[in-house]
């Protein structure tokens, strides 16, 4: 049994990359297979979140720590990482794909009534630009599940699975992900047809919960914010529609997430490196629906929950879905995360390169052999320290952009004020606050980076544990960045 994830567009992009954070906190242990849909392959977003699965993939397969309780769960990316319908199309424009030049004389004119000179001709390698009618009828026409990689090798893992639980996730207000929602569950429909009972196909349609000015060309072909209400209200219609209608035969599940606060993103990119949205708490919410969604029996009955802040103004542990099962885990790799990049990291990569301050320290002798450090697998080690180091430096920067990017509506769930990013994207944390991040009231547990270190000296690596060398000290650094 597996799960399947599909993100559409930029907001698809950002759902998975909060998704891996989730995953990191060790909420699951079964395997999740990620697809990434975009015809900007340039996105921002998007870059952000294959970089973010990269260092996720590195840091677990370097360390095995699966075993230690946090990076559980087995992420399997595609090849490519990401699906475009314009991977042979240097210049993609919508009349140059479907030949308009040599088309009949009636169907020319038929494509003259539905789409306008400016649709036509407008180059689609930063997107759809806010038009799901070109985005639907491109990639409907562009993809064969059979043949095209990375579907068919997806799609055949798929077919082999007897439980598969594929979650599809992107915006209704824009263009590649209004186009692709129901797109893809109409052709992943049709593909699995002959494997009902065997498959649960949800969604998460995410509303309008951002804005950004207009471009400073009005001409311009392009998304806009003020019609993302419209284009939302036409799309819930149509799924409204189309769901009375096949129940069973398209999505057994959908979740429906927006806010009414919708803070600008500052200014409005048509696409490429410069469309790097900042991470909002409805993709974290998103995030937990596809929990939720993977955590459901294959066949489970239909239902409906609704969930909503008790507080107008602030997000707090108590508005979160599920968050007896979840707030623990995150929590303890927060705190994780936060005293190994700002103490022990710098310490353990000083000793490598020759401080010897580790030399008469009780922790470091416990868990590490001359080998490890300074000796034949030095090499070793400092990869299986570093990769981990990459992934807390993401975890922690997407999450002071998450507290950061709340417009009028604020997170009460850490106190990022506890470290400091930079200019130039670095973490840094020049004082110990770390009770600060995420106050917790049991006194028997360290409060501060000095009582870890504490601690630590009092333990024993642990042989038990299938794990070996650094990866021995980052499970008992785990265990003891814990809040219960």
């Amino acid at each position: 049994m597996s799960n399947y994830v599909i993100g559409i567009g930029g907001t698809g992009a950002k759902v998975v990359e909060a998704l891996a954070h989730v995953l990191a906190a060790g909420v699951t242990e079964e395997t999740v297979n990620i697809l990434l849909v975009d015809p900007d392959v340039a996105n921002g977003s998007l870059e952000r979140c294959t970089q973010t699965l990269q260092v996720y993939r590195d840091a677990r397969e370097l360390t095995q720590m699966g075993e230690v309780g946090f990076l559980k769960a087995p992420v399997e990316t595609t090849n490519p990482k990401v699906w475009s319908p314009f991977t042979d199309d240097a210049q993609p424009t919508f009349q140059r794909l479907f030949n308009y030049d040599s088309m009949g004389t009636v169907a020319a004119g038929l494509l003259d009534v539905l789409y306008t000179q400016s649709e036509k001709t407008a180059d689609l390698r930063k997107g759809f630009l806010g038009r799901p009618s070109i985005g639907a009828t491109v990639m409907a026409e562009a993809l064969d599940l059979e043949q095209d990689e990375p579907w068919k090798t997806w799609c055949g893992r798929m077919r082999n699975d007897r439980q598969a639980k594929i979650f599809i996730v992107g915006s209704v207000f824009g263009g590649t992900g209004a186009a692709g929602l129901p797109t893809f569950a109409r052709l992943l429909a049709d593909f699995l047809r002959d494997r009902a009972g065997m498959y649960r196909l949800g969604c998460a349609l995410m509303l309008p919960y951002f804005s950004f000015p207009p471009n400073a060309d009005p001409a311009q072909l392009q998304a806009k914010a003020d019609e993302f209400i419209l284009r939302s209200q036409a799309a819930l219609n149509y799924y409204y529609q189309k769901l009375r209608q096949e129940t069973g035969e398209t999505y057994q599940a959908v979740y429906l997430l927006g806010s009414e606060d919708q803070p600008p993103v500052g200014k409005n990119s048509l696409g490429a490196r410069e469309q790097r949205n900042p991470p909002h708490y409805l993709e974290l919410y998103a995030a937990l629906a596809m929990m939720d969604f993977f955590n459901q029996p294959i066949n489970a009955d239909p239902h409906t929950h609704t969930i909503a802040c008790e507080n107008a103004s602030q997000l707090t542990w108590a508005s979160l879905p599920a968050v007896n099962q979840f707030e623990a885990k995150f929590a303890n790799l927060a705190r994780f995360a936060y005293a190994y990049w700002g103490y022990f990291y710098p310490r353990l990569k000083a000793q490598i390169a020759g401080s010897r301050e580790l030399d008469r320290v009780t922790w470091y002798i416990n868990f590490f052999t001359k080998e490890d450090l300074i000796g034949k697998r030095t090499a070793e080690t400092e990869a299986v320290l570093d990769r981990v180091a990459d992934y807390c430096k993401f975890f922690l920067l997407w999450l002071a952009d998450l507290h950061q990017f709340t417009g009028d509506f604020r997170l009460g769930l850490f106190d990022t004020k506890a470290y400091t990013v930079t200019a130039n994207r670095e973490v840094s944390i020049p004082n110990d606050e770390y009770r600060r991040l995420y106050p917790v009231r049991n006194d028997k547990l360290p409060a501060t980076f000095a009582k870890i270190g504490e601690v630590l000296n009092t333990r024993r690596a642990m042989e038990s544990i299938n794990v070996r060398g650094a990866a021995r000290f980052l499970y008992a650094l785990y265990q003891e960045t814990r809040t219960i």
